[in-house]
């Protein structure tokens, strides 16, 4: 088992919670190694640009081909670090000298999610690069999904949908689902701001985004005159992929609305990524029960056979059924701030609302802010982390 946390080794970086890996035997909990230091914290000083505020926060690690990936971003944003790319040998921990990814020439650009694997490369999206102190760096990697060489590092392709004159925070938070599709292999995920984005995992060229940018831009990107905000919105969940279908919270058609910014919290939206029709994009919404509707009021979604679970800030874990597994609620409009009577002459979709299979509260679920991680699947059962502390094992 392996992780990433700082590490408060008094010998190092003076004891400030520089961060490494650490592998654990899964059966003893015995230590098996912990890596070099991975992420530097030398200094506390707020908006100290001579001092390294690293950290491994978000970013859980991934095991692939005898490596382990994980990004690094900073600690509070004050002021912004160099986002990286980082790969251990998963023997012994040791940094792999031939690999190396750094976001910019300055700072910005860090990896506050899991990397995915696809065959021997590595995909993932980066932070934001504007901090207010400095002029765009070049290279620009932030705000990006990004395939890089799984064994190098190089870049394959960058897919940068927000521009560097339109950068208020949105940072590219969601990881990005890698997905084998009817229409081929995808990669996925769901910017901050709400947009979110299907790409060729191939070459990183656009499928589609959703909603469609209002005037469209080229290639699915904004030009830096749009008048569209790319804030710091809480659109952070990584989705679940079912055959061609991606379950996110996203901001949805809502989201190009004055009023609708907010509108895809508290909601999923289950996409269908294969097809070319934009106004069938929409395959079914819910309101999830049990949620605040708030930024953090879902967890991520997680899917088998078509059932959809996810966890929310207030202790529920909810399954959602498709409409091929179970007859739906009823019907809704694909713009969930329009009234379904006016849904179809206002442009619009009439779409599902999919069946609540179970609501289960657990008895601690309510602590330190619900279930906002993902749940997991094994051997039949569903595992569940609370803020309590707990883990809880139920049946699906």
């Amino acid at each position: 088992m392996i992780f990433g946390a700082p590490d408060p080794d008094p010998t190092v970086d003076g004891g400030l919670g520089s961060g490494r890996l650490f592998a654990l035997n899964q059966a003893t909990g015995a230590l098996t190694w912990k890596s070099d230091v991975l992420a530097r914290v030398n200094g506390c000083t707020p908006g100290a640009t001579f001092e390294q505020h690293e950290r491994i926060g978000y970013s859980s690690p991934l095991v692939h081909e005898r490596r382990v990936y994980v990004g690094i971003h900073d600690a509070a944003d004050d002021p912004i670090q160099n986002g990286k790319l980082v790969a251990v040998d998963v023997n012994n921990g040791h940094l792999l000298p031939g690999f190396s990814f750094i976001a910019t020439s300055n700072r910005g650009g860090g990896i506050w999610n899991a990397p995915a694997a696809d065959h021997d490369d590595v995909t993932f999206t980066t932070g934001n690069t504007a901090d207010g102190t400095s002029s765009e760096p070049v290279p620009n990697r932030g705000l990006s999904m990004l395939r890089v060489d799984g064994k190098t590092g190089a870049m394959i392709w960058q897919f940068q949908p927000v521009p560097y004159a339109l950068d208020d925070d949105p940072d590219w938070s969601a990881g990005v689902t890698i997905m084998s599709t009817s229409c081929g292999q995808i990669a996925a995920s769901v910017m901050k701001d709400g947009w979110s984005y299907a790409l060729d995992a191939a070459n990183g060229s656009c499928r589609w985004q959703f909603p469609a940018t209002l005037p469209p831009g080229a290639d699915c990107k904004f030009a830096p005159t749009s008048a569209h905000v790319h804030g710091d919105t809480d659109y952070k969940r990584p989705g679940a992929a079912w055959g061609d279908v991606l379950a996110i919270t996203t901001g949805g058609e809502a989201l190009v609305t004055s009023t609708g910014v907010l509108a895809g919290y508290g909601r999923l939206h289950a996409l269908n990524v294969c097809t070319t029709s934009a106004s069938k994009r929409v395959r079914w919404i819910s309101d999830v029960p049990n949620s605040s509707g708030g930024g953090y009021s879902l967890g991520a979604p997680t899917v088998t056979r078509g059932i959809f679970y996810l966890g929310t800030d207030m202790g529920h874990v909810v399954a959602l059924a498709d409409p091929t597994r179970a007859p739906p609620l009823g019907a809704r409009c694909s713009q969930v701030l329009t009234p379904l009577a006016s849904c179809v002459s206002l442009g619009f979709s009439v779409v599902w609302a999919p069946a609540v299979l179970a609501d289960v509260a657990l008895p601690d679920g309510t602590s330190a802010a619900g279930l906002r991680s993902e749940a997991a699947i094994s051997d039949g059962r569903l595992f569940v982390a609370t803020g309590g502390g707990h883990v809880y094992m139920l049946t699906p």
